[in-house]
C-alpha cells in the first residue's frame, strides 16, 4: 500500500485551505482613557472585528504606535484575549500603558491643546486559526485611526499623581500650576 497518496492528499488539502483563508476587519470603536495610577495613564482602544471564515479565528496578538500631538511615544505589544467566531464578530478591547514620562515626551500638545490631546494610533491584530498556527502562519490586520484623548477628564484624584515628579508635572499642565496647590487643599485628608 502506498502510504504517500493520504499525505500528499493531506498536504494538498491544507494547501487549499490555507489559501481560502478571507481577511477580517477591524473598525475603531472608542478610545478611552480608561484609568489613571500613580504610574499612568491607561487607555482602552475598542475595535470590533469581524471573521468572514467558516471557522473561528483567535487572536494572537497587538503591536500598535501611539503618538500624542504629533509626538512618538509608545512601540509596544498587547495580547487582548478572545475568538472571533466564524461568520461572526466580537468587540476587541487593546490596552495601552501610558506612563507619565511618556505622556511627558508629549508636554507642548497637552499644554496647548488643554488637556483634550489629539492621538493617531498605529499597528495591527494578528490571528491564528487551527491548521494556520500549526503551519507557522499567521493573519494580520492593520489599525489606523486618530482623535482626541480627553487626559483632564481622567483626573479625578490628582493625589494619585502628586507622588511623583512626572505625575505632579503632568497635573500641573493639565489643571495649571498654581490650581495644583489649590485643588489639594479640597481634597478632604485621611
Amino acid at each position: 500500500m502506498n502510504t504517500r497518496l493520504p499525505i500528499l492528499a493531506l498536504l494538498a488539502v491544507l494547501a487549499v485551505g490555507c489559501g481560502s483563508v478571507q481577511q477580517p476587519t477591524a473598525s475603531f470603536r472608542s478610545a478611552d482613557v480608561a484609568g489613571a495610577s500613580a504610574d499612568g495613564f491607561r487607555i482602552n482602544f475598542g475595535v470590533d472585528v469581524g471573521n468572514p471564515n467558516g471557522f473561528e479565528l483567535p487572536i494572537s496578538g497587538a503591536t500598535y504606535k501611539l503618538a500624542l500631538g504629533g509626538v512618538p511615544v509608545i512601540d509596544d505589544t498587547a495580547k487582548p484575549a478572545g475568538s472571533v467566531p466564524a461568520k461572526g464578530s466580537l468587540p476587541v478591547t487593546i490596552p495601552v500603558g501610558l506612563s507619565f514620562e511618556k505622556l511627558l515626551s508629549a508636554e507642548k500638545s497637552l499644554v496647548s491643546s488643554g488637556g483634550n490631546v489629539p492621538y493617531e494610533f498605529n499597528g495591527e491584530l494578528e490571528f491564528s486559526a487551527g491548521m494556520l498556527k500549526s503551519l507557522g502562519q499567521s493573519v494580520k490586520v492593520p489599525l489606523k485611526f486618530s482623535g482626541t484623548l480627553p487626559f483632564r477628564d481622567a483626573i479625578k484624584d490628582p493625589m494619585a499623581f502628586v507622588n511623583t515628579p512626572a505625575g505632579r508635572r503632568v497635573v500641573e499642565l493639565l489643571v495649571g500650576k498654581g490650581k495644583l496647590s489649590e485643588l489639594l487643599e479640597l481634597i478632604p485628608r485621611k
